[in-house]
C-alpha cells in the first residue's frame, strides 16, 4: 500500500455510485486510543460500469480490502483529496465493499476524539465524534458527502462501566471478556456527517413526548424517548434540558403538522468540544456550558440553553430528514434551523420575548458581514474540505435565517409554516437541490414570493434604503451598502413596511427609486418592525427626523435604528456625534433586556474605536468608564434595589447586563468592597456542591443566579483596587474554571483576561494557551475574545499568536476551524493606522492555514474599515466624550 499526493485535483465522488447501506465496527482502545475498525457498504453502480471506485479516507490504515468478498491488494491513499482510491472492474448494479481499517481516538475535536468527564473516582477518558463537515472520512471509510444517504447499522464496544450512545436505539448488548459489544437498530436514510457515537461513564435523566401528525410521515411509533446525559452524580444539571427538550420538540411537530423521524433523541454534554453544539441525528451533541445548569443558572444561560436546544431539533427535519445536496446550500441546514430556533423558544416562553433580542443577537452579525468586499452569497460554490469549513458563518447562518424571517413576515406566519409542512413532508429522507424549496414556495405561495426570495440567495450584500420626506412625498432610493463606504448600484426586492401614526403599508421595492404619497405632517418609520435586512439612511438625519416618534418605538424598533446609525457613522455616512447622542438619548430608563444588549453592543465599538493604550488618554478612558455607567445606572439602581431577585426573566437578564457593566467600572468603595467579599463565596463554590450565597452584603441584592457572573468579572476588572491581590483572584478564577467545565467555569475564564495587571498579562498567554494546558482547546476562544480589549493586551496576544504561529494552527486547524476565530481576536482590536500597518505586514509574513483564508481576508478588510473610521472620528468621538459625561 502507498499513500500518494495526486496531482489531479477531482475533490468530489462519481455520481455513478451510491451507497445505500453501511454496517459499521468500532473496538476503541481508552488505553493506547486506536480503534480497529471494520466497515461493508452496499452500493450501487448506477448507468455505466467503473474501474476506479473511489471512497473517502483520512488519516485511517487500510489493513484489508475486498470487493463482493474479494480481496484487492492496489488500492492506495490520495492524501490530497482525501480520498481511497481501489482499482476495480464493477459493473452495473449491487456490490459490498469491505474493508478492515485501524483508527484513532484524535486530541483533535474532529472524527472521533478524546474528551474527559467527571465522575465520583476522578477524572476519566471518554469518547465524542463531531463528523460535520468532512470528517467522517477520520473515523471510517466511507462516501462522504451529504447526498449520499444510506442506512446505518453500527456496532461499537465498551467498557462494562462506560455507556455507549448511538443515532439509534440500542438493540442488544453483549458482554465478552470484560467488554460489551453494543449494537444500534438501523438507522432511516442519513448522511455520513450526522454519524455519532459517544462512549463514556455517563448517566441520564428521561422523559417522553408523543408523536403527532405521525400519519403524515414514515415514522412510526407512538412516543418519543428524550433523555439527557450527565456526568453521574448531577442529574440534577440535567432536568432543564430535559423540559426543555420535550417542550421544544412538541413545538416543533406542532409548527410542521410533521412527526419527529425517530423514536428517540439524546443530549450529551462534552467537555471538549469546538462548535456550541451539533444536531447529529438522535444524538445531539453539545458545548458542557450549553446544557449543563442548575438553580444558580443564571437567566441569560437558560435562555441561551432553550434556544441552542431549539436549534438543533430543528435540524432534525432541516438538514437530517431533509438534507441539501451539497454543502453550497448549507442555509437550508443553519438558515432555517436559526429562524426556528427564535420561533420554537417564542412559542414555547412567549414572556421571554426572544424575538426582540433577533436583531442584536442575529441580524446583526450577518449585517457587519455582509456589507464587506470579502463577503460571499448565501448559496456559494465550495469545492474543498476547506472551502466548507469557512462557510460556517454569519452568512449561512444569520443571513440565512434573516432572509427566511423576513419571507415568513412578508408571507405572514401560517403561510410560512404551510410551506415548511409541504416542504419536509414531500422531501422527507431525501437530499433535495434549493429548486425542491423554490418549487414547494411557489407552489403554495406563489410566484412572486419565489421571485423575492430568490435575488436575496443569489447577490452578495443587501440593500441601504435612502429616505427622503418631501411634502407628501417619500422618496425610497436603495443600493449595496458597504462598510468601508463606497458605493455600489445593486438592487433587490426590498419587502418594506412603512409605518405613519397607527397606519402602516406594505411594499416590495424592487426599482433603484421609487415614491410614496405619505401625509405631509407625518413622520414615517421605514422597515417598521425591522424585520427586513438592510440599513435605512434618513437624509434629514434619523435622530432628528424621528425624534417625535422615538420614544414610541418597539423595543426591535430602536434597536434597528442604534444599530443602523452604529453602520452608517462607520461607514462615513453619518457621524460620531449622532451616534453618541442617540445612545444617550435612549439609554434614559431602559426597560428592555434587547435595547440594553444593543446599547452595550455600540459602546463596546466606541471603546474598541478609542484603544486607551496611550497614558495621555488616560482622561479620555474615565470619560468613557462615564458614558458605560450612563448607559448601565438607570437598570442596575432600579432593579437591585429589591433585596431578592427580580420575579421577571428579562428582568433579571437586565440586572445581570447591567450589573456587569456598572461594576467593573464603579468608583463606589463600598461596593467594591461588596464585590469582593462575594467574589470570595462564589469562586470557593464553583466546581463543588456548596451553593453561594450574597448573605450579609450591604449594596448587592440576594440574587446569586444573575448576579454571579458580573462578580466575577467585576472583581477580574476591580483586581487592583486597594487592599486586593490581582495574581491572586487570577489564580482564583483559574482554578476554579478547571474544576467546572459549565457556563461557571467558562464565565471565570472570561473574567480572567480582564484583570488588568502587568504580572497577570505576562503569565496569562502562556498558562492558557501554553503546552500542557490545564484547559480544553475549545474554550481558548473565551480568552482570546476578551483578552484584546484590556489595556496592553491586544499587544500580548498576539506576540503570543505570531510566536507559537506552527503549533497553534496544527492544534486548532482541524474540524471545526477554531484558528480562523483566533486570528480575527488577534486583529480585531488594532485600529490606529501605525499600530495596523505594522500588524498586517507581520501577519503576511506568515503562512495563513488554506481553511482560514476566507476569515482572514475579512478581518484584514475590517481592519482597514477600522483604521478609516479611526482617523475621521477618534478624535471627535473623544472631545463629546469628555464634554458631556464628565
Amino acid at each position: 500500500m502507498a499513500t500518494t499526493e495526486n496531482a489531479q485535483m477531482n475533490y468530489r465522488l462519481d455520481e455513478n455510485v451510491v451507497p445505500t447501506k453501511y454496517k459499521v465496527f468500532f473496538d476503541p482502545n481508552f488505553e493506547t486510543f486506536d480503534i480497529p475498525g471494520t466497515v461493508e457498504i452496499e452500493i450501487d453502480v448506477k448507468e455505466q460500469a467503473t474501474d476506479l471506485l473511489r471512497l473517502h479516507a483520512q488519516e485511517i490504515t487500510i489493513n484489508e480490502v475486498k470487493i463482493d468478498n474479494q480481496s484487492v491488494d492496489n488500492y492506495h491513499l490520495d492524501a490530497a483529496v482525501q480520498m481511497l482510491l481501489i482499482p476495480v472492474k464493477l459493473s452495473e448494479g449491487q456490490h459490498t465493499v469491505s474493508i478492515r481499517f485501524t483508527t484513532r481516538m484524535l486530541t483533535e475535536l474532529a472524527g472521533l476524539y478524546r474528551t474527559k468527564v467527571d465522575t465520583p473516582d476522578g477524572r476519566k477518558m471518554m469518547m465524542g465524534s463531531q463528523m460535520e463537515s468532512t470528517d467522517a472520512r477520520r473515523a471510517f471509510p466511507c462516501f462522504d458527502e451529504p447526498a449520499l444517504k444510506a442506512r446505518f447499522d453500527i456496532q461499537t464496544t465498551r467498557p462494562s462501566d462506560y455507556v455507549a450512545i448511538g443515532n439509534m436505539p440500542i438493540e442488544t448488548e453483549e458482554e465478552n471478556d470484560g467488554k460489551v459489544l453494543v449494537t444500534f437498530q438501523q438507522s432511516p436514510p442519513m448522511s455520513t456527517y450526522l454519524v455519532a457515537l459517544v462512549v463514556g461513564p455517563l448517566e441520564y435523566v428521561e422523559g417522553t413526548i408523543s408523536k403527532k401528525y405521525a400519519e403524515e410521515s414514515s415514522s412510526g411509533g407512538d412516543l418519543v424517548t428524550v433523555r439527557v446525559y450527565c456526568p453521574i452524580g448531577q442529574k440534577h444539571k440535567a432536568e432543564f434540558a430535559l423540559e426543555e427538550s420535550k417542550a421544544c420538540l412538541a413545538a416543533l411537530q406542532e409548527a410542521l403538522k410533521f412527526a419527529y423521524p425517530l423514536p428517540k433523541v439524546d443530549m450529551v454534554p462534552l467537555d471538549s468540544f469546538a462548535a456550541g453544539a451539533m444536531e447529529n441525528y438522535g444524538l445531539i451533541t453539545y458545548r458542557t456550558s450549553l446544557l449543563m445548569t442548575d438553580a444558580s443558572t443564571p437567566s441569560a444561560v437558560k435562555e441561551r440553553v432553550s434556544v441552542v436546544i431549539a436549534h438543533e431539533l430543528a435540524h432534525q427535519w432541516f438538514g437530517n430528514s431533509t438534507t441539501m445536496v451539497w454543502w453550497n446550500d448549507l442555509f437550508l441546514n443553519e438558515g432555517f434551523a436559526t429562524l426556528m430556533e427564535y420561533y420554537v423558544v417564542d412559542v414555547v416562553h412567549p414572556e421571554w420575548d426572544v424575538w426582540a433580542h433577533f436583531d442584536p443577537s442575529c441580524m446583526q452579525g450577518a449585517l457587519e458581514l455582509d456589507a464587506l468586499k470579502s463577503t460571499h452569497s448565501i448559496r456559494v460554490e465550495v469545492n474543498t474540505a476547506d472551502d466548507i469549513e469557512q462557510i460556517f458563518d454569519f452568512i449561512s447562518y444569520n443571513k440565512g435565517g434573516s432572509v427566511l424571517r423576513m419571507l415568513a413576515t412578508h408571507l405572514g406566519w401560517p403561510k410560512f409554516l404551510d410551506v415548511l409542512h409541504e416542504y419536509v413532508k414531500r422531501y422527507e429522507y431525501q437530499a433535495v437541490p434549493v429548486e425542491g424549496l423554490l418549487g414547494v414556495l411557489e407552489e403554495v405561495a406563489g410566484k412572486p414570493a419565489r421571485d423575492i426570495f430568490v435575488p436575496w440567495l443569489e447577490k452578495e450584500g443587501y440593500p441601504v434604503i435612502s429616505v427622503e420626506h418631501v411634502g407628501a412625498t417619500l422618496k425610497l432610493r436603495q443600493s449595496r451598502f458597504m462598510a468601508n463606504g463606497d458605493t455600489a448600484s445593486c438592487t433587490w426586492p426590498v419587502p418594506l413596511t412603512i409605518r405613519t401614526g397607527e397606519t402602516g403599508m406594505k411594499i416590495v421595492l424592487g426599482t433603484a427609486e421609487q415614491t410614496v404619497d405619505v401625509p405631509e405632517d407625518a413622520v414615517c418609520l421605514v422597515n417598521a418592525g425591522h424585520t427586513t435586512m438592510c440599513r435605512v439612511l434618513y437624509t434629514q438625519g434619523a435622530s432628528k427626523y424621528l425624534a417625535p416618534i422615538i420614544k414610541d418605538l418597539s423595543v426591535g424598533e430602536k434597536c434597528g435604528l442604534l444599530n443602523d446609525t452604529q453602520a452608517l457613522c462607520q461607514a462615513g455616512a453619518a457621524s460620531i456625534t449622532d451616534l453618541l447622542d442617540l445612545i444617550r438619548l435612549l439609554s434614559a430608563g431602559v426597560e428592555d433586556y434587547a435595547l440594553l444588549i444593543s446599547l452595550n453592543g455600540a459602546v463596546s465599538v466606541i471603546g474598541k474605536l478609542l484603544l486607551f493604550d496611550r497614558q495621555e488618554e488616560a482622561d479620555v478612558r474615565a470619560a468613557f468608564d462615564q458614558l458605560q455607567t450612563m448607559v448601565a445606572r438607570d437598570t442596575f439602581e432600579n432593579l437591585s434595589q429589591s433585596p431578592v431577585a427580580p420575579e421577571r426573566h428579562t428582568d433579571c437578564q437586565r440586572l445581570a447586563l447591567a450589573a456587569t457593566t456598572y461594576l467593573k467600572v464603579t468608583k463606589d468603595a463600598e461596593l467594591i468592597e461588596d464585590v469582593h467579599k462575594a467574589f470570595k463565596n462564589i469562586v470557593e463554590c464553583i466546581g463543588t456542591d456548596k451553593t453561594p450565597s450574597m448573605d450579609g452584603l450591604k449594596r448587592l441584592p440576594n440574587d446569586v443566579a444573575n448576579l454571579k457572573v458580573p462578580v466575577l468579572y467585576a472583581a477580574a476588572a476591580q483586581a487592583n483596587a486597594p487592599g486586593q491581590n490581582a495574581e491572586e483572584i487570577f489564580n482564583k478564577l483559574l482554578d476554579a474554571a478547571e474544576k467546572d467545565p459549565g457556563a461557571d467555569g467558562t464565565a471565570c475564564l472570561r473574567a480572567a483576561a480582564i484583570i488588568q495587571d502587568p504580572a497577570v498579562l505576562r503569565s496569562i498567554c502562556g498558562t492558557v494557551f501554553g503546552e500542557g494546558s490545564r484547559f480544553p482547546v475549545s474554550n481558548w476562544l473565551y480568552v482570546s475574545r476578551t483578552l484584546p480589549y484590556t489595556v496592553g493586551g491586544r499587544h500580548l496576544f498576539l506576540e503570543y499568536v505570531l510566536d507559537n504561529w506552527a503549533r497553534l494552527t496544527e492544534l486548532m486547524g482541524v474540524g471545526l476551524n477554531m484558528f480562523g476565530d483566533f486570528l480575527d481576536d488577534a486583529m480585531s482590536a488594532f485600529s490606529a493606522a501605525p499600530e495596523l500597518d505594522s500588524v498586517l505586514e507581520r501577519l503576511g509574513k506568515m503562512t495563513i492555514p488554506t481553511n482560514c483564508t476566507r476569515p482572514y481576508e475579512q478581518a484584514k478588510e475590517a481592519a482597514g474599515i477600522r483604521r478609516a473610521w479611526w482617523e475621521r472620528d477618534h478624535t471627535a468621538a473623544s472631545e463629546w466624550l469628555k464634554q458631556n459625561t464628565m
